[in-house]
């Protein structure tokens, strides 16, 4: 997997194609920690490529989720296909998440 960074003026966008599980999720997580080390309080996901997500890959939304929240900050999470949600659903993490169809309102919502 190659998770990919691009920068919006205010809103950092990290895509995440194929698999999150625990052989990716460190990647994410560094990234993650990197960009609110670096003082993003807002990120938006875009999972509209992701197909599977594992609880190693839950945990990595969970850490992003933790650090927004201790800034008060905005996750906003984009495209996010059925069979993902339906995971982050049966984890209980979908009342942590906002999620809009793609990018662009994503990136809206997360700007608000």
């Amino acid at each position: 997997m190659n998770i990919d960074l691009s920068l919006d003026p205010v809103v950092p966008v990290v895509s995440v194609p194929g698999r999150l599980d625990a052989t990716t999720q460190i990647q994410l997580e560094t990234l993650v920690m990197k960009l609110f080390s670096d003082g993003t309080t807002r990120l938006v996901f875009d999972f509209s490529e992701l197909d599977y997500i594992s609880s190693a890959g839950l945990r990595a939304i969970l850490v992003a989720v933790k650090k927004c929240r201790a800034v008060s900050g905005r996750l906003v999470v984009a495209g996010c296909q059925k069979r993902v949600l339906e995971v982050i659903d049966l984890a209980g993490f979908k009342d942590l998440l906002e999620f809009s169809p793609d990018v662009p309102s994503a990136v809206t919502n997360a700007k608000r």
